[in-house]
């Protein structure tokens, strides 16, 4: 009798072990459905040129923006841009190359989508510019009235010192 006492609080042990265990793996399958919002399906973003919104990128004439202007906003809602580029950071004597970038969005204005960016940082009304050593690359997220989605890649070449 002694023998099926001891056999029995093992069995047990095991049903409760392997249930803990496949409880959490139920409960972890559980939470990860939830935690996708429902609405959220990727959308498609429909490839663009930079000629089907009339981008422009051109360094303001201190070098140390880009203005990035586009022209034709017919059907779109707003724009979203990511401007990226290497600056050269000198520290304690030690020069680094590091990348360095602004986002933001193209105000809209008269049929023309405009924004100027600084090659740098503000604060309070002054700036502390970067020296750029790499061309800039500016992609634009294009929100069209209808809720597609649209992206433009384009470069602005920095002239070699």
């Amino acid at each position: 009798m002694e023998f099926i006492k001891k056999n029995a609080l093992i069995v047990g042990l095991i049903v409760v072990v392997v249930l803990g265990i496949g409880g959490f793996f139920v409960w972890n399958q559980f939470q990860s459905q939830t935690l996708t919002p429902k609405g959220e399906e990727q959308q498609n973003v429909k490839q663009m040129s930079p000629e089907d919104i009339g981008l422009e990128l051109t360094l303001r004439s201190d070098g140390k923006a880009v203005i990035v202007k586009a022209t034709k906003v017919e059907g779109i809602k707003s724009f979203e841009y990511e401007l990226t580029y290497d600056a050269q950071v000198t520290e304690d004597g030690e020069s680094a190359t590091v990348p360095r970038g602004a986002v933001g969005e193209l105000t809209i204005r008269g049929g023309i989508a405009q924004a100027e960016v600084d090659l740098g940082t503000c604060s309070a009304n002054v700036c502390k510019y970067d020296k750029v050593v790499s061309d800039v690359k500016v992609v634009i997220k294009v929100n069209f009235e209808n809720g597609e989605i649209g992206a433009v890649e384009d470069t602005i070449l920095l002239e070699e010192e």
